[in-house]
């Protein structure tokens, strides 16, 4: 990427350390006319040393991540009121995430399609597709289901839970 418009933005803001990089990314997401794509090319690889604990890092950058992810929601043009972060990490399947209603998860989803139908940030219909398929996934990975029990769960019923979640729409 032109590093001319992360210096506009002020570069990489070391409150959001380790979460930098998402933070930089949202805020040059929210800036008009600018561009993002997945490419199916590995460009960089992560290592992690077995003998270093992680954890203590891994919260940081999910609750770091989790307040840039928020205040682009919020450069997006949601109200402060309207940002619910607890059904936008349980729909995204985050870490740590919290049970919540089936119906709230939905209603978030439905909220950030629309949203997008009003920015038009990406595709209307591929990021509608790609919200569905995310809430009927995220429909197997619900935290009161013990994980030993997840792994029982034959591939043709996870199957089935996901067409029956994306038919809901």
């Amino acid at each position: 990427m032109r590093r001319s418009p992360c210096m506009r933005l002020g570069g990489y803001r070391g409150e959001f350390i380790p979460a930098e990089d998402y933070d930089l990314w949202c805020r040059l997401a929210a800036l008009p006319g600018r561009s993002f794509a997945n490419l199916n090319k590995v460009l960089i690889r992560y290592r992690e040393h077995p003998g270093i604990e992680r954890n203590g890092y891994r919260d940081r950058q999910r609750n770091h991540g989790i307040l840039a992810g928020r205040n682009y929601l919020l450069a997006l043009g949601l109200s402060e009121n309207e940002v619910d972060m607890e059904a936008h990490a349980a729909f995204a399947g985050h870490a740590g995430a919290c049970f919540i209603p089936l119906d709230r998860a939905r209603a978030w989803m439905e909220r950030l399609v629309r949203l997008n139908e009003e920015k038009l940030i990406c595709d209307p219909a591929l990021f509608a597709r790609l919200c569905h398929e995310q809430f009927a996934n995220s429909m197997i990975r619900v935290p009161w289901i013990p994980e030993r029990l997840k792994r029982c769960v034959p591939d043709p019923l996870k199957k089935t839970l996901k067409k029956v979640a994306l038919r809901m729409k």
